[in-house]
């Protein structure tokens, strides 16, 4: 995040237009329906989504079937896939320094053990 702003870099974006030309106009202020002051959204999702950042559009990031499981899913990406490259070491230490793939979930699902999925 810079200057107070949502920022989205190094990530994927898939089954989305490939050409990023499916963003809305940026958005105004809303209305409060209570009467109160709007509340101030000023999003522009061209500014937070753009290859600039070194986003991928309609770039598939190499999921397993298995990452749909309802009970056991497994959201490893396959070997060699995208997702598996091109990110940046996280800048908060308390994150691992070591990560360097787009996503939350590397070559380990560090999920794994203390994660469930029950079917209500």
């Amino acid at each position: 995040m810079t200057d107070s702003k949502l920022t989205v870099e190094h990530s994927i974006l898939f089954r989305n237009d490939a050409a990023a030309s499916n963003m809305p106009s940026p958005q105004a202020d809303v209305p409060d329906p209570a009467g109160g002051p709007p509340k101030h959204i000023d999003l522009d999702e061209t500014l937070v989504f753009n290859a600039a950042s070194d986003d991928l559009f309609d770039v598939d990031p190499g999921l397993s079937d298995a990452a749909l499981s309802k009970t056991a899913p497994d959201f490893k990406p396959k070997a060699g896939a995208m997702a598996l490259t091109g990110g940046v070491p996280p800048v908060n230490p308390f994150f691992d320094q070591t990560a360097t793939f787009r996503g939350a979930i590397g070559t380990v699902d560090w999920t794994m053990g203390w994660t469930s999925y029950p079917q209500n």
